[in-house]
């Protein structure tokens, strides 16, 4: 890897094929770095990627440029003097195609094509229903107000998009299908070695494990609650909570009667992860049912059951459906009775070596990120070499 400090200003023009774009996510985002980026980047794209960061740097990873740009404080400036900086650097970096990840780009994408640059639009998920979960957007007044904006950006944007990458095939009836190919966040097994899927030894305690941001509609309490019941009936469990949680949610915690028995590790690296999740026994999924939630398939879910690890998770519509998903998850209603995370705990605990590792073989080798990088990288082709040009217009 090699890094230095990034001068904006003095950045020469440059020509890369392909620069992904985000003002939400990190610059080494599962999806947007160790999937999609290094995809293209081993088949030949010059690739590069630029989001917000805490100071201007710039780094090479597996053949990517990556680029991080300080972001200015305040929640609000991603969509004002931020966008603006992301704007400058793009056309200082003078790309082939811009590759953006979240809406709020798609004004800024439109000032991009109308100077030539092709403009690929990545759907990660249901952004207008995703909206109406974002409690920071104010009151739900507010957040319908916004998803219905959101909404009428991507039907209109959608006209002149030169591409548009899903997430998930239940994506593709709001957009054109001429131009959609669906890419969905399946596990990349280079990132699962061998010596991570190992079947465990049995342990005299169990280690329940969640690995993402850290809210309440993410389950924060009702995790809490599985390992407080878990030890009202007997069972000696902890729960390691890895990912971004903020000082409310910390003192939240520190308040609950299982607060001795769950550990915080913060961010960690995604090897970090793996090994995190190899030494435990049972993972949560328990998202609240919001509309978003309930037609999603989280790529975590994929990531726990690879490791070797059963899954307690929320009874969603979406993740029903996966019929290959079935035996590996045990589904808890949300409004779940008192006692019933403590018992699911106990159900998943009895489950043998054997069956977890014929689990982890099936869904690795179904939810396999290859066949999606192929059709990524073919998808790309056919946007570089298309001469149609189609022109931005939001009338």
């Amino acid at each position: 890897m090699i890094s230095r400090q990034l001068n904006i200003q003095g950045l020469p023009n440059r020509r890369v094929d392909i620069l992904h774009l985000t003002s939400a996510h990190s610059v080494t985002d599962t999806r947007i770095f160790v999937k999609e980026a290094t995809s293209l980047a081993e088949a030949g794209f010059r690739v590069a990627v630029a989001g917000p960061g805490d100071v201007n740097c710039q780094q090479t990873i597996n053949q990517v440029s990556v680029f991080s740009i300080e972001r200015p404080g305040g929640r609000f400036a991603r969509f004002s003097s931020f966008a603006l900086k992301l704007y400058r650097f793009c056309t200082r970096m003078n790309p082939r195609v811009v590759h953006i990840h979240d809406p709020d780009l798609l004004l800024l994408s439109w000032w991009l094509k109308r100077r030539g640059i092709k403009i690929v639009y990545d759907v990660h998920e249901d952004f207008p229903k995703a909206v109406l979960s974002r409690t920071w957007l104010g009151p739900a007044i507010a957040r319908r107000g916004t998803a219905k904006l959101v909404e009428m950006l991507e039907q209109s944007a959608a006209s002149w998009l030169d591409g548009i990458v899903l997430a998930d095939s239940q994506l593709a009836n709001r957009f054109p299908l001429d131009r959609s190919i669906v890419a969905r966040n399946y596990l990349s097994v280079s990132e699962w070695p061998t010596k991570f899927l190992a079947p465990k030894e049995e342990l005299s305690s169990l280690k329940c494990i969640y690995v993402g941001d850290i809210s309440e509609a993410r389950g924060l309490t009702r995790m809490c609650d599985a390992i407080q019941e878990a030890h009202e009936a007997g069972i000696p469990a902890t729960l390691e909570l890895v990912g971004h949680i903020n000082d409310s949610q910390i003192h939240s915690i520190s308040k609950h009667p299982a607060n001795r028995h769950i550990k915080l590790h913060g961010w960690g690296t995604r090897s970090e992860v793996a090994e995190k999740l190899a030494s435990s026994d049972i993972a949560f999924c328990l998202l609240e049912p919001t509309p978003a939630y309930r037609e999603a398939l989280p790529v975590k879910v994929l990531e726990y059951i690879a490791s070797g690890l059963i899954v307690i998770a929320t009874d969603l519509p979406r993740l029903r459906r996966e019929t290959l998903l079935k035996e590996a998850i045990h589904f808890v209603p949300w409004e779940a009775e008192s006692g019933s995370l403590g018992a699911a705990i106990a159900t998943v605990a009895s489950s043998s070596s054997a069956r977890k590792e014929h689990l982890k073989n099936v869904i690795i080798g179904h939810f396999n990120w290859s066949s999606e990088a192929t059709r990524l990288v073919e998808f790309y082709f056919s946007v570089l070499l298309n001469p149609q040009e189609r022109q931005p217009s939001f009338s």
